[in-house]
């Protein structure tokens, strides 16, 4: 045999053994394509339980700021406010599963920021706001919407089950 034989047998051994290795190859990746996409799948989840986890406590929060506004306790409200910004602020950025509902979420911020100076200047004056019943009525419809979005993204998870 000449040596073009011999390369050309070893050329065939060759891709006989490449074979069950390429086959294997691809193997893995598909264990590996689905393996991403479950990771991926309970990312998603995880972040929606946390979402509905944060819409509870803001919920709850705005409850106990229209407890403090029927109190009286005005000097306190200002930190809750923003507080209650801030976590709707990293809600509608954090988390994608909230996305249909940024332009919500943003009216709801920018309501407690002017509820929020609404009491600074009520503070400032040394009196309560005018309005007390509206603040209360303003937080309840802000709930109600928080507990509405609440409700779609729990729906959503459910769905994906």
């Amino acid at each position: 045999m000449s040596f073009g034989g011999i390369a050309n047998v070893a050329s065939i051994v060759g891709a006989v053994l490449a074979v069950p290795s390429l086959v294997q190859i691809f193997r893995t990746k598909r264990v590996a394509d689905e393996v991403n996409d479950r990771v991926s799948s309970v990312e998603s989840k995880l972040a929606k339980l946390s979402a509905v986890d944060a819409l509870t406590s803001v919920v709850a929060e705005l409850d106990e700021i229209k407890h403090l506004h029927r109190l009286g306790v005005w000097t306190i409200l200002p930190a809750r406010y923003s507080a209650i910004r801030r976590r709707l602020i990293s809600l509608k950025i954090e988390n994608a599963s909230l996305s249909q509902y940024e332009p919500a979420l943003q009216s709801m911020i920018q309501q407690f920021a002017d509820m929020e100076h609404k009491i600074e200047a009520a503070i400032a004056a040394s009196r309560p706001p005018k309005d007390v019943p509206a603040l209360n009525r303003i937080l309840a419809q802000q709930a109600d919407k928080l507990n509405e979005i609440h409700s779609f993204v729990r729906k959503a998870m459910e769905e994906e089950r």
